[in-house]
């Protein structure tokens, strides 16, 4: 008999990430329920794809782990579970896997196996210190907590290997994209199209980035490079909602880009923009493995990436261009070097298209399956 699953998230995780594994466990004869905490208004749209089919419960945590409310989630998380009878429950990310852990601690029930994915540890090289003083022992603690925790990337794989050593340590090749969609071929008359819906000339050259307009993702250095690069005839488009939009839009218009640069916020139509875009910027700060990313390589676009934790676990040295993030002038010289050389990214591309394919999600799920099987 398979086992019984509970897997606790995010709306938006459950949403981008998590959907196909559920209905993937769900299709091997696993029983799974999720519990979702509706941070970014996506529950309704999760009880539209999930129907009967799925059992979703609602939490009420917050992304913050200093919100009191936070509490009244832990008290749902061990309502959910006592009545539950699991044999596994999955957890995802640092708020919902520290009050599902502990949630399961209360509850005690030994047959119970803890997984935790940690999808980027919030302490990493780099980080600020009080990442490391608030996250640090809390992940330490809790590690004692969990019968296994998987990793996305090199750096949080040594790390918790040697740190959490009461737990199992894996390392997954992210959680799962789908290449196919990708490496579909877009036809030419949808492409002109796009450009034409977004004011795009033949002879205009095409910078993408995708990522939520937050600090980390730290749009603003990619707009201030772009400015400093100036390349003619070129446009940034950034893909993408969060806090930061109107401050982005503010900085725009002081530095006089708006017919050059556009926040096309929320977008369902990333493979099209891959397709169109001549070069994928992405300046940001922390990654643990990025989805945007691996996009991009599935699609065949060169990649100008910030060096950092999970950016250079898909972007290989000599395989794209690398910048650092704290830096804009290096940012600005890696676009100007891109425009310069884009005549030797051809086998480059297809390097990472190639590279991409130990990603797919169909890889994926039957790794997490087979670790489901015999945790």
């Amino acid at each position: 008999m398979k086992k019984k699953i509970l897997i606790t998230s995010t709306d938006v995780m459950m949403l981008q990430f998590l959907v196909p594994h559920v209905f993937y466990l769900q299709n091997q004869g696993y029983e799974v329920e999720v519990a979702c905490s509706n941070v970014e208004n996506h529950v309704d749209e999760l009880k539209d794809i999930f129907k009967t089919k799925v059992k979703m419960h609602l939490v009420e945590l917050k992304r913050n782990p200093m919100q009191i409310s936070n509490v009244q989630g832990l008290l749902q998380l061990i309502k959910i579970i006592k009545a539950g009878s699991y044999d596994i429950v999955w957890t995802n990310e640092p708020v919902m896997g520290i009050m599902t852990r502990l949630a399961a601690r209360i509850v005690r029930r030994k047959k119970v196996k803890i997984i935790y994915v940690a999808h980027g540890f919030h302490f990493y090289k780099g980080a600020p210190k009080k990442n490391w003083i608030i996250y640090y022992p809390i992940e330490k603690i809790f590690s004692l907590f969990t019968d296994e925790i998987v990793t996305i990337n090199n750096e949080d794989y040594n790390f918790a290997r040697q740190n959490f050593t009461r737990a199992k340590v894996v390392k997954f090749p992210g959680i799962g994209i789908n290449t196919s969609k990708f490496f579909k071929e877009v036809p030419y008359e949808v492409i002109e199209e796009k450009k034409r819906e977004l004011g795009i000339e033949n002879d205009e050259k095409v910078i993408l980035s995708v990522g939520e307009l937050e600090k980390r993702k730290n749009h603003e250095t990619s707009i201030r490079a772009f400015k400093a690069a100036n390349i003619e005839k070129t446009k940034l488009l950034i893909c993408g909602v969060g806090t930061q939009e109107n401050s982005l839009q503010k900085l725009i218009e002081e530095l006089q880009l708006e017919q050059q640069i556009f926040l096309l916020r929320y977008r369902t139509d990333i493979s099209e923009l891959c397709h169109m875009a001549d070069v994928f910027l992405f300046t940001t700060y922390q990654e643990g493995l990025s989805v945007a990313l691996m996009e991009a390589m599935s699609v065949g676009v060169p990649c100008i990436v910030s060096k950092i934790r999970g950016n250079v676990d898909l972007i290989e040295k000599g395989k794209g261009i690398y910048c650092n993030p704290y830096d804009m002038i290096s940012c600005a010289s890696a676009i100007t070097k891109y425009f310069k050389n884009q005549d030797r990214f051809e086998d480059i591309v297809k390097y990472n298209q190639n590279k991409i394919k130990e990603f797919d999600i169909e890889k994926v799920t039957h790794m997490m399956e087979r670790e489901l099987e015999h945790i």
